[in-house]
């Protein structure tokens, strides 16, 4: 009865082993578990707000370029009507015998200076965002080199119409040039940025 009672110890005592062995590989299981669960939500959280980042630098760089695109039409509008005539509705309050007096005062108007607002405040936008995006998620790589390419030609673009300089000639060569560039980068742009995947961090894998 001794030794029954022995071996029966010794059979409950492996049996209590084997099963905390279990109950720690299951709850070491659970752990590795959570950890992947919780390393995915973290991993489409960084993405979203990649995409959020990408989406919002799409939206400051169309309305700059609307803006710098309707700013360089009425420059150049005027710079033209004040040396060859023929003023319009749009360019007769800036009317002058001389080109500099009327470019003078489209520069000094409250509608230009409005424009010059609006598109600084869109650039300084930009340029916080931009400092957010210099490590890509991997769908995100080809929108990311686009807006790279993009970059300086938007700032191009908008200093034509916050700066104008040059003659009549090159300053509408170089207009016409950026506006189609921007614009159609722009139009890459947008095509380029993924969807955000959005994910509930409760979810099961």
């Amino acid at each position: 009865m001794a030794v029954v009672a022995l071996l029966g110890g010794g059979y409950a005592v492996a049996s209590h082993n084997q099963q905390v062995a279990h109950e720690e590989a299951v709850a070491r299981k659970e752990a590795a578990k959570k950890r992947r669960q919780e390393e995915q939500a973290r991993a489409m959280r960084v993405h979203d707000e990649y995409v959020s980042n990408l989406n919002k630098v799409y939206g400051y760089m169309m309305g700059g370029a609307v803006t710098s695109e309707t700013a360089c039409n009425l420059t150049s509008g005027v710079w033209h009507d004040a040396i060859f005539g023929g003023w319009d509705d749009e360019t007769s309050p800036y009317q002058a015998s001389d080109f500099n007096d009327a470019l003078k005062k489209l520069y000094e108007s409250e509608k230009y200076q409005g424009y010059v607002s609006n598109i600084e405040d869109s650039n300084d936008k930009i340029d916080d965002i931009m400092r957010e995006l210099t490590d890509p998620p991997s769908d995100c790589e080809s929108a990311y080199d686009t807006l790279q390419d993009l970059y300086p030609e938007y700032q191009s673009f908008a200093s034509l119409a916050t700066d104008p300089s040059g003659s009549y000639t090159t300053y509408t060569q170089k207009f016409e040039e950026a506006d189609s560039t921007v614009s159609s980068k722009i139009q890459l742009l947008s095509t380029q940025i993924p969807d955000a995947i959005k994910s509930d961090d409760s979810s099961s894998s």
